[in-house]
């Protein structure tokens, strides 16, 4: 009697085990489809010489692939970014493209920046032949002076841009550039219209 009391308990026993151990197994399956899943969304940029390289994780609890420029589907988006010169970028990890929207906009004012300091020096060296030409006398000594001060102008503008300062719009022109007098048409002031005579001055 006791045998045939005995081998009812233990097939119980062996089956709560198999359902237990179909449960453990089931959760641990859950928890690396939720951690694939997350690691999927997951997104990261590292600075690679002159380019930020962008990788994406795949469907796997750990590890990231870089995402190339011909990728057909993020490509585009996601592909290589140049890093402009003097820009530092650390290694970070993002998760919407709205992060590297910003990014973006951080490096694309930094190369902005940059051109416009290049754009001023480019115009500090015209204001340099210019003043050459105008100190040497010659056919374009007159042109070379007013040209000369409004590039002084522009050179301001472009440095004070370039290191994101307001250049304040001055209320009354400068010393240097006095305001201009209208003047009356040559024409008039040398003679009168031919239609009308000149008036008789009396004896």
């Amino acid at each position: 009697m006791a045998d045939t009391q005995t081998q009812p308990a233990r097939r119980g026993g062996g089956l709560s085990k198999l359902v237990l151990w179909l449960l453990v197994l089931g959760l641990l399956a859950a928890v690396w489809w939720l951690a694939s899943e997350r690691n999927l969304r997951r997104f990261a940029w590292r600075p690679d010489e002159s380019v930020l390289t962008i990788s994406k994780g795949r469907f796997f609890p750990l590890g990231m692939a870089n995402i190339a420029a011909d990728d057909p589907q993020l490509g585009k988006v996601y592909g290589p970014i140049p890093i402009p010169q003097g820009a530092k970028v650390s290694e970070q990890e993002f998760d919407d493209q709205t992060e590297l929207a910003g990014l973006r906009g951080e490096l694309a004012f930094t190369a902005a920046r940059q051109e416009l300091l290049q754009a001023a020096k480019l115009v500090l060296s015209a204001r340099r032949k210019l003043q050459s030409v105008e100190e040497g006398g010659g056919e374009h000594a007159l042109e070379a002076g007013p040209l000369l001060r409004e590039l002084e102008g522009i050179q301001g503008l472009l440095e004070d841009a370039s290191q994101s300062k307001p250049h304040p719009t001055p209320s009354t022109p400068p010393p240097t550039s006095p305001p201009r007098q209208p003047t009356a048409p040559r024409q008039r002031a040398l003679a009168p219209d031919a239609g009308t005579a000149a008036p008789s001055v009396p004896r």
